[in-house]
């Protein structure tokens, strides 16, 4: 067996180590939510409810503060994956299942900084498979479309709580507070600075699993689930879908473009790319439609015989 003092000069094990040291407070408050939450299945007092909640919102401060050391100052890799953002998500998600019903509103809360969680580590494993560099000033793309997913996951916090059917009147148009400073991140990466095509910034050559996922198809994910809530009615509805199917339809065109192109977006365009787009676009558009005609019906179904 190799003695101690070799392992701890060994690279992976040094990696390790340090990622575990960063992500010690992450673990610390994690597990604390989760025994919050523990004792709140056990004796049912809303008291521990509430700390679950402020110590997941606390973990959320200190993911984000990580999020912006990252892009500072680099660093980050499959150990600081692993144990700052994936473990604390474990630790949120047992919390969020034993809190439950009882205590919905900590419940919510739980829940979204578990997702928050789960955002920053597809960031990280992009930047990690893809190799693409998080120095000053940073990797624009990557954070331009975090920022975005976390006023949506914001504002999708707000919306759940606003079901609730204790809550004021007021607080269902308390939703769209978020989605205020969301529209300097969205025009970024549309027509900004942020969109790769006027940038000419790295993507990752990786498919899928580069820098527009978490650019575009997440934000189009968050869009979605946002149209679905009830809380904001119908113009809710109209908006965020509408924007989800814009983000969706840009990601699919940009993706089949680092396909022709490479990591690099910027260049012309092909007689054979842009049939390509036009191929593409009409597929979806079919399985869009498609899906929710069958999905609205499909629903409908389910709400008879339910009643």
């Amino acid at each position: 067996m190799a003695p101690v003092s070799d392992l701890l000069l060994n690279p992976t094990a040094r990696a390790l180590l340090a990622a575990l040291r960063d992500a010690l407070p992450l673990l610390f408050l994690g597990a604390g939510v989760l025994l919050a939450a523990l004792f709140q299945w056990r004796f049912r007092r809303s008291g521990f409810a509430a700390i679950s909640a402020l110590l997941a919102v606390t973990v959320a401060f200190l993911l984000l503060w990580r999020m912006r050391h990252a892009a500072a100052h680099g660093g980050e890799n499959l150990f600081t994956l692993l144990a700052v953002y994936l473990l604390p998500a474990a630790l949120l998600t047992a919390a969020r299942r034993l809190l439950g019903e009882p205590a919905a509103a900590a419940a919510t809360i739980v829940g979204t900084v578990r997702d928050l969680a789960l955002l920053l580590a597809v960031t990280v494993a992009v930047l990690v498979l893809d190799g693409l560099a998080t120095a000053v000033p940073g990797h624009a793309l990557l954070f331009t479309g975090l920022r975005l997913s976390v006023w949506l996951s914001l504002s999708l916090a707000i919306a759940a709580l606003a079901d609730d059917r204790r809550a004021p009147a007021v607080a269902r148009w308390l939703v769209f507070a978020p989605l205020l400073p969301a529209v300097e991140p969205l025009a970024a990466l549309l027509a900004g600075p942020a969109n790769p095509l006027f940038s000419g910034e790295d993507v990752g050559l990786l498919p899928i699993a580069n820098a527009l996922l978490p650019a575009y198809l997440l934000p189009a994910a968050l869009f979605a689930r946002l149209a679905r809530r009830r809380t904001g009615g119908r113009p809710l509805t109209l908006l965020a879908g509408t924007t989800a199917l814009v983000f969706l339809f840009v990601w699919s065109g940009l993706e089949l473009r680092r396909a022709f192109h490479g990591a690099v977006l910027s260049g012309p365009t092909g007689e054979v790319e842009g049939a390509a787009y036009l191929l593409l676009w009409a597929i979806l558009t079919v399985v869009v439609a498609f899906v929710l005609v069958f999905g609205h019906r499909w629903r409908g179904t389910r709400n008879q015989l339910s009643s």
